[in-house]
């Protein structure tokens, strides 16, 4: 048997599947409503963001520098879910409106801005 280390999942061109919300040092399920429903994916070549935000499409200019990601502006449909969906959301919307640290760990990232608020992703396969 032969054993081979995989490697760290790639911040850009990975499909992150967010799995929880961060505040400090406390992590919380997404409701189950929005559970396997909110994602991003980074392309920084072309220095952009997509992705769902648990209901909403979204799309926004993305740059990466030292360790920090900052999202520009989105763009985003507008359908009307339901409220756990739309409160996820907006969760979602404040923890991306402002730059953010970023740590990955294996398959696994953490995006976290100045207050300590953020999320938690893992990669799809």
């Amino acid at each position: 048997m032969r054993l081979t280390k995989e490697s760290d999942a790639s911040l850009s061109g990975t499909r992150w599947q967010v799995t929880s919300l961060v505040d400090g040092d406390t992590a919380s399920s997404l409701p189950a409503a929005a559970t396997g429903k909110a994602w991003f994916t980074l392309d920084e070549k072309a220095g952009t963001a997509s992705g769902s935000l648990g209901c909403n499409r979204f799309t926004a200019k993305a740059t990466v520098r030292d360790g920090h990601l900052t999202l520009g502006v989105p763009r985003a449909t507008r359908r009307m879910c339901d409220a756990s969906l739309m409160d996820t959301e907006n969760t979602l919307s404040k923890i991306f409106d402002r730059p953010l640290t970023y740590r990955i760990d294996h398959r696994s990232i953490t995006l976290t801005s100045e207050n300590g608020k953020g999320v938690s992703a893992r990669a799809q396969p």
